[in-house]
């Protein structure tokens, strides 16, 4: 009698993220950040919340939307808010990682706009979105004073 026995090593861990550094004269954040997604057809969703003297963070990308819309919300000492709308473009490409796991979604960015209250530029550093996030993906350039 014969037996076998199959492994499939589906990853646990699935998503992709896209990691923001920030460059320039403000490399570290002295206000209050907050991320939130705006998602078609869905609840908006806070992706950080208060964060603070941030340098860099990470954040999750949509699986399959053709774009992800951020509001970046800062506060300062004195309660003041500012924000900045960021709209990342990219490309969706279907990833197997075994023919016995479902698809995922590695990413490339395509193009990204933004408004320019506190954000100065983006710069794309690393246009792929894998599970890989060591390098970071997008440049961050804030006004001084932020």
């Amino acid at each position: 009698m014969l037996s076998s026995c199959s492994s499939i090593d589906c990853p646990v861990e699935n998503k992709v993220y896209c990691k923001y550094r920030l460059a320039g004269p403000v490399y570290e954040l002295t206000d209050t950040l907050t991320v939130i997604a705006i998602r078609p057809n869905l609840s908006d969703t806070i992706l950080l919340n208060r964060e603070e003297e941030a340098s860099d963070f990470v954040l999750p990308v949509s699986y399959i939307y053709p774009e992800d819309v951020l509001v970046l919300k800062l506060v300062d000492s004195k309660a003041s808010v500012y924000t900045d709308t960021v709209r990342i473009k990219k490309t969706n490409i279907p990833h197997f990682d075994s023919v016995d796991c479902s698809p995922r979604y590695f990413h490339h960015i395509d193009q990204v706009t933004f408004t320019r209250h506190t954000l100065d530029s983006i710069i794309i550093k690393n246009s792929s979105l894998n599970y890989d996030t060591t390098g970071g993906h997008l440049l961050l350039y804030f006004k001084s004073g932020h």
